[in-house]
């Protein structure tokens, strides 16, 4: 038991400081030294579980999984033969290679082999955590008036991810859990007043950013955080009714998120902004990368090498010839331009696997408030990761998340427990 404690705080140190740490004065401030702090991160976690003899056989069905998606990067990056180093580490400030995806997966398993059960909680508790000192971080960035000196000029509320964005997608989706956890029965007084205040700083600081995935994330991840609440907290004559009126109001969110995408509606002069109609033409261009190569992409993380090949005229016209861009600010369509369907259909496939573990573990009863901050949590990534691209310092707790979930939807403790360091 003391090994699996110490196993553990290493795989939540290490989850934290992907997150936070940066190297002010560096090159790459924010994106490179949160990879190199994944990969160490991956390496050493692999290194303990193969000590302790193999994973978890409750977690094999997301292990077969995993391997698949990492293999079908594998062989999409050995048919580009000619970028070998891009392909590891990813375009320069991006580096969204082969490298980081493995130790996601990394990531996603040791968490899902050692924190099964009430443990799980342990996940939602560090990025409750990490929420309230990013909050703070961006609260006095915004008070200061003035971005850091690595960060793009637009928009103060950095964190330190170096973007507007990305502060805005990791607060939407830390407000989440931080509200949530701030209804723990089990947890202090004081503690849940703490996780409350900030999580409305969070949400506070999400919606001050004026990003669309941070909103978007919170808006989703709190009306599914809710719905899985009212499974098993609300009286049933209470609860039928509110569950009604939550997938009501989602459905009609959706509908009206759908027309307002495509320019109808009345939220269209809200999401149809010029910032989401370039997405648009990002889309248009990974899809057309995914047609011309449809099995194994254009190349792992090649999207800024092919963009000028497949842009239409419009985006010239408007942007002028030379217009470019590094990825598909949506993941699974820069998954599948960039790795084709090897890649992407693993990497679907993972996300039903968790909302499946996840819908079984609602179903059970077991933890209710946790399961549903958990799940309001990884949801709030996924729409986020819809929109976005994965910034390292966020997509870390979308896959420790998932691996969360199918953790604690296996709580009887079975298979190894991982040594000490």
């Amino acid at each position: 038991m003391t090994r699996l404690r110490e196993f553990r705080r290493i795989t939540l140190a290490l989850l934290v400081l992907t997150t936070v740490f940066i190297m002010p004065g560096f090159l790459d401030v924010t994106n490179l030294p949160k990879l190199l702090v994944l990969v160490v991160a991956a390496a050493l976690l692999i290194a303990l579980l193969g000590r302790g003899g193999g994973a978890l056989p409750a977690t094999r069905p997301a292990n077969w999984l995993l391997a698949l998606f990492v293999a079908g990067m594998a062989v999409s990056a050995l048919m580009d033969g000619q970028h070998r180093y891009r392909v590891l580490y990813g375009v320069w400030g991006r580096n969204d290679g082969l490298l980081a995806y493995a130790s996601l997966a990394v990531m996603f398993t040791a968490i899902a082999t050692a924190f099964r059960g009430r443990a799980a909680r342990l996940v939602l508790f560090a990025l409750a955590g990490t929420g309230a000192v990013e909050a703070l971080l961006g609260l006095g960035q915004h008070l200061a008036g003035t971005p850091g000196y690595w960060a793009k000029p637009y928009n103060p509320i950095m964190g330190s991810f170096g973007n507007p964005d990305f502060a805005s997608a990791f607060l939407g989706i830390a407000a989440v859990a931080l509200c949530v956890t701030s209804m723990l029965p089990d947890l202090p007084r004081r503690l849940r007043l703490a996780a409350l205040a900030f999580g409305l700083l969070a949400a506070s600081l999400t919606v001050l950013s004026q990003a669309l995935q941070g909103t978007l994330a919170l808006a989703v991840g709190g009306v599914v955080a809710v719905t899985a609440w009212s499974f098993h907290v609300l009286a049933p004559t209470w609860l039928r009714r509110l569950r009604m009126l939550l997938l009501a109001a989602l459905s009609v969110g959706t509908v009206a998120g759908l027309a307002a995408l495509a320019d109808r509606g009345p939220f269209a002069s809200i999401l149809h902004s010029a910032n989401l109609a370039d997405r648009f033409y990002l889309w248009r261009a990974a899809l057309a990368m995914f047609r011309a190569h449809p099995w194994f992409g254009v190349g792992i993380d090649a999207y800024a090498e092919q963009f000028r090949l497949v842009r239409g005229p419009d985006l010239i016209d408007g942007g002028g010839v030379g217009t470019t861009a590094d990825a598909a600010h949506s993941v699974p369509l820069n998954l599948l331009a960039t790795g084709g369907l090897v890649v992407l259909l693993p990497y679907l496939l993972i996300l039903v696997f968790v909302a499946s573990r996840g819908l079984r573990l609602l179903r059970s009863g077991d933890q209710p408030l946790v399961a549903a901050a958990l799940l309001g949590a990884w949801t709030a990534y996924v729409a986020a990761s819809c929109f976005s691209l994965d910034q390292l310092g966020v997509a870390v707790w979308g896959w420790a998340l998932g691996g969360a979930i199918v953790a604690a939807s296996y709580p009887q403790p079975v298979g190894v427990v991982p040594p000490a360091a």
